[in-house]
């Protein structure tokens, strides 16, 4: 037996909600994990192999850009279904 219509819209409305939340989540990570990195890169945070190392910093600045992209689409995607 086939879901009803109603029931359909709820269950693609949960789906996109757990979507937009776990873009959001990843990307924050990401933007976390990546000004670590940029900033052990150029020297600001020292301590580890990374430090004062250009490659971590231009790897740390790709990962937060991609992850800000991230929980930019998180945040403007809907929770209606289309």
């Amino acid at each position: 037996m086939s879901k009803g219509k109603a029931e359909n819209q709820v269950v693609g409305s949960e789906e996109a909600e757990r979507v937009k939340w776990a873009l959001i989540i990843v990307g924050g990570l990401m933007v976390l994990m990546g000004g670590t990195w940029l900033l052990q890169g150029i020297g600001i945070l020292p301590g580890s192999f990374m430090t004062g190392q250009v490659f971590w910093a231009v790897v740390g600045a790709i990962v937060a850009i991609v992850g800000a992209a991230l929980c930019y689409l998180g945040a403007r995607r809907t929770s209606r279904p289309r």
